[in-house]
């Protein structure tokens, strides 16, 4: 059996909210996600890729609109992090433009992000009204991101 997990992370990959405006959300999360398995948020040292697990199908250039390889994709994430300046900057095969990782066109949405807040087995969909909250209580505009793992 699978697990799937509502994640919400900053559009701004390096934004990390203050811990009380972090305690609130999960707070505001743990009272309307009751049936969930867990809430927890974390924070990272650098930014991490954020996936949508076994629900990415496909991935597609930003500039161009054609396919790309995932696994050429996913090795380009592990490379860009794994090494020394990072940087989110790539070319893609198809068109030889120069795009931001973090631009690319998932089939379900991924991001890059330093900190990140989760549902496991949230057993419904988030609101519009809860995601605004979301957003006023961390202080950023948030991506929603569900990941089948």
């Amino acid at each position: 059996m699978s697990d799937n997990f509502l994640i919400f992370i900053p559009a701004d990959p390096e934004f990390v909210p203050g811990f009380k405006s972090r305690k609130h959300a999960l707070t505001y999360l743990r009272d309307h996600f009751r049936e969930a398995d867990k809430v927890q948020d974390e924070v990272h040292d650098k930014e991490v890729f954020v996936h949508c697990g076994g629900n990415l199908e496909s991935v597609r250039c930003p500039i161009c609109d054609r396919p790309l390889d995932i696994e050429w994709v996913m090795g380009q994430v592990e490379e860009r992090f794994s090494s020394r300046p990072k940087t989110r900057d790539v070319e893609v095969p198809c068109c030889g433009a120069v795009v931001d990782l973090n631009n690319l066109k998932f089939s379900w949405p991924c991001g890059f992000a330093r900190y990140e807040i989760s549902v496991l087995n949230p057993n419904r969909t988030e609101e519009d009204h809860e995601v605004k909250v979301l957003e006023a209580a961390l202080g950023t505009t948030l991506s929603v991101i569900w990941s089948r793992i």
